[in-house]
């Protein structure tokens, strides 16, 4: 039936945009550890984005207060030491309640952290391939 085909088109686009998808503007990664600022960073910069990266929480809120009206999307690390993901979430949605935020984390958010009343764009699970990141940049640049 024609429906079967139209979805197989629309399927086989999708597809396309995925390996040619360009994003643009400038992203704010948040993470303490060394490694996955420079993956993170390359990747995001092969995604046509340019890319703020900062190694703490603290520097995080800082450069977002700077940068806010250029930042597109903040990619944090749910796990850092003195200020964790969380505390930047919420100070980052106090200065800009439609900030675009996702998670980064190792582990499945608890109970706790689910009923936070402020929540991510998005979670992504490190270490995190290419392919969930453009599929997570390209719904929130949407």
């Amino acid at each position: 039936p024609p429906h079967d085909v139209r979805e197989n088109e629309v399927d086989q686009e999708d597809h396309q945009t995925d390996t040619n998808w360009i994003g643009n503007g400038y992203i704010l990664l948040i993470d303490d550890e060394a490694m996955i600022r420079t993956v993170a960073e390359t990747m995001l910069q092969e995604l046509g984005f340019k890319v703020f990266t900062v190694d703490s929480g603290a520097a995080g809120i800082m450069k977002f207060k700077q940068h806010q009206s250029d930042i597109k999307i903040t990619l944090c690390d749910m796990d850092m030491p003195e200020i964790n993901g969380w505390q930047v979430l919420n100070q980052i949605r106090e200065l800009s309640e439609n900030a675009l935020f996702i998670m980064s984390t190792s582990q499945k958010p608890t109970e706790d952290q689910l009923a936070n009343k402020v929540q991510p764009d998005a979670i992504i699970r490190k270490p995190f391939k290419f392919s969930s990141l453009i599929q997570i940049m390209k719904e929130l640049n949407t």
